[in-house]
């Protein structure tokens, strides 16, 4: 998963129609975000998050890592 559009083109770009399932937020995660990311940790998958390495970027990466870790 990713924050960035441009980012999610390339990477399917680059990795085909094979790749794993590719998810954009498009920035700020969005409720429907937080549930598919739920219904995927509920069921042993495992998430991999690219974001900017900006303070908005930390931010959005720390709100996926939540509160106090």
């Amino acid at each position: 998963m990713c924050e960035n559009p441009a980012v999610l083109r390339r990477a399917a770009a680059e990795l085909g129609p094979s790749t794993r399932p590719l998810v954009c937020t498009e920035g700020r995660h969005s409720a429907a975000f937080h549930r598919l990311a739920a219904t995927i940790a509920a069921a042993g998958g495992c998430l991999r998050h690219h974001g900017d390495f900006d303070w908005p970027g930390i931010a959005i990466t720390r709100s996926l890592i939540g509160p106090g870790k």
